[in-house]
């Protein structure tokens, strides 16, 4: 099976930009109006649809095969 550059991963988006909204619910949590408990829950219930429908692999070296060809 053929792995995918990191940057076409949805579970790696959804956690960038989980993260990103926790980072401001700590720091400013009536800018988004939620608690930092309820994006924990929201995140983890996101992660768990994703691997339902995740299909292939995922390197951070950008080669299909996941391997560095040098």
């Amino acid at each position: 099976m053929e792995a995918k550059p990191i940057y076409q991963s949805k579970t790696f988006w959804l956690n960038a930009i989980t993260l990103g909204l926790a980072i401001i619910a700590i720091t400013d949590p009536a800018l988004l109006g939620i608690k930092p408990e309820t994006m924990l829950w929201l995140s983890s219930v996101l992660n768990i649809a994703l691997r339902f429908i995740t299909t292939g692999a995922v390197t951070l070296s950008g080669s299909s095969t996941g391997k560095d060809t040098n």
